[in-house]
């Protein structure tokens, strides 16, 4: 789950490039769009809403029709042509998944289902021995063969649900920028943010990064981020959780173990270029957790605050 405070003030502007506010559902989640421009609230509706039931049939795991159902059910060791999207978005992951030895994986999420986080619950903490059964159709072993062409090796389950909705973030950007013509705008979906520009009254979009309430009183703003053609996407293990006897887990699985995360690190947000590698880099840092994952972040360049959980407060590290 991703968890962001959007903090946007409606601003009064032009009679010639007037601030448009849509919004709508997708992916299993809510988007919302502020613009300035000349368009219509109605024109860009329409053409987002086009775009994302296009994206959904390549993406989603619940339309049994998608792309990604049909590469899911495709057979072993044979080349299949996928879509550009699609290609692109499984090379990123491949690529993180390379950067993190491992730490990011797209195709845990059978382990995630078993473990009651997915969209297949089951009940029950499961066994050791199914853990280990299911770790071993992880691991994504696949290859990518240019032009877009993909080639299976296991029996896998591949599930984007942690870098597709940043990727849509970028889709509805791109739109905005390429078919309207819109040079400041905010796009989000489901907490994945990008923001380009200024406001009308020469201010930045802002995004507030959620501080998690551990005890009564406690909560609200951890820090309020700028963002002018840049991205932000959080990861967080702090609302997400279930209990099997007197032990809480999280919902964030170690692609490493087949196991819930047990680190005390409790979110990531990630600030990026584009919102696809937010998305990405959040889930995988939040798997890392801080130790670790700051060590990735800072050879890797990337902008990255962790909330750690130190007995009953919460301690900011950050690499900017």
């Amino acid at each position: 789950m991703k968890y962001i405070l959007l903090l946007s003030l409606l601003f009064s502007c032009t009679k010639k490039e007037n601030l448009i506010a849509i919004s709508g559902k997708t992916m299993g989640t809510t988007y919302s769009i502020k613009a300035y421009t000349d368009v219509s609230n109605e024109q860009v509706k329409s053409a987002v809403d086009k775009l994302l039931r296009d994206y959904n049939q390549i993406f989603s795991t619940y339309i049994k029709t998608s792309e990604l159902v049909q590469l899911n059910q495709a057979s072993l060791n044979d080349q299949h042509q996928i879509s550009y999207d699609l290609f692109k978005v499984l090379k990123l992951s491949k690529h993180i998944f390379n950067k993190t030895n491992g730490h990011y994986d797209v195709t845990i999420g059978p382990l995630v289902n078993r473990w009651g986080f997915g969209p297949i619950k089951e009940k029950g903490k499961p066994s050791k021995k199914e853990v280990k059964e299911l770790l071993k159709k992880s691991g994504s072993n696949f290859e990518l063969i240019a032009p877009y062409y993909i080639k299976k090796r296991k029996n896998m389950f591949i599930d984007l649900s942690s870098i597709a909705k940043g990727d849509g973030v970028d889709k509805v950007a791109y739109l905005l920028k390429d078919k309207f013509q819109v040079k400041s705008f905010f796009v989000e979906i489901g907490g994945e943010v990008f923001a380009m520009g200024k406001k009308a009254d020469g201010s930045s979009w802002k995004v507030g990064v959620e501080k998690p309430s551990l005890l009564k009183g406690q909560g609200g703003l951890q820090r309020v981020i700028e963002l002018n053609k840049e991205a932000i996407a959080t990861s967080g293990s702090y609302r997400n959780f279930i209990k099997y006897g007197d032990k809480v887990f999280s919902h964030t699985i170690d692609p490493k173990t087949g196991y819930p995360v047990d680190h005390k690190t409790i979110s990531v947000s990630v600030i990026s270029k584009t919102c696809a590698l937010a998305d990405a880099w959040a889930t995988a840092l939040m798997s890392l957790g801080h130790t670790k994952g700051i060590q990735v972040a800072k050879k890797e360049g990337l902008k990255v605050i962790f909330l750690v959980k130190q007995d009953e407060i919460i301690k900011e590290i950050s690499t900017f």
